[in-house]
């Protein structure tokens, strides 16, 4: 802990102390503000500007193209890929919503707190309250208990093997929404063995039908 220099009433220091305690609160105050930038780092390198216009947190369509949800988050790889999705649905005549991108550990255990919530078994599971990502024995009953019930939900860590990873922490997944999901599936596939596929930086590995999205793995090219 650094001691600040503080001076009594009616009493004064010389300048060379003076100059000395400006130093060190100086200082410190620069140590500080090197913690608070390294605490907000994101966990993986997202895009500033990424060039997919924003819609309202409710908007399920969109006129033509593509569009995401306000708060959604993309790395540069994935802007790339949902742009030129975006460009093959406009060539279609179709459109879609993103309602997810990359998320963050924690963002990824609000889904789970949020899923065993709405299952009305919060009280089953004490240790979500206090549940932090890097902390698996906090989350892992309560995930492996949604898991057991079918509710689609990944980890927000490896947990140990125990786990899997949500790809959507790694930057390589996404989740899309239209005014079918079904008919959004068959777009998703459509795009990846089209022209347009083949200029984005990253190939879709895998589509899966969810209740309520449409969510697509990714690799990268």
């Amino acid at each position: 802990m650094v001691n600040l220099l503080f001076i009594k009433k009616g009493h004064s220091l010389p300048f060379h102390k003076i100059k000395v305690g400006f130093i060190v609160i100086i200082a410190f105050c620069s140590m500080a503000a090197v913690s608070n930038s390294a605490t907000a780092k994101s966990w993986i390198a997202l895009t500033k500007h990424d060039g997919i216009p924003v819609v309202g947190k409710r908007t399920s369509t969109a006129k033509s193209g593509i569009v995401k949800r306000s708060g959604v988050q993309l790395t540069t790889k994935q802007a790339a890929f949902v742009s030129n999705f975006g460009k093959y649905l406009k060539s279609v005549g179709e459109s879609a919503v993103v309602t997810s991108g990359a998320r963050s550990p924690q963002h990824q255990l609000g889904i789970i707190k949020a899923r065993v919530k709405s299952l009305g078994v919060t009280r089953k599971f004490p240790e979500l309250k206090h549940a932090t990502a890097q902390r698996s024995n906090t989350w892992l009953r309560a995930w492996e208990f949604l898991r057991a019930r079918h509710v689609p939900v990944n980890a927000p860590s490896s947990a140990g093997g125990e786990a899997a990873t949500s790809n959507h922490i790694k930057g390589l997944a996404v989740d899309v929404i239209g005014r079918s999901l079904d008919h959004i599936a068959s777009l998703v596939r459509s795009f990846a063995s089209s022209s347009f596929a083949h200029k984005a930086p990253l190939l879709v590995a895998s589509i899966a039908r969810e209740p309520g999205c449409v969510h697509i793995n990714l690799l990268p090219r």
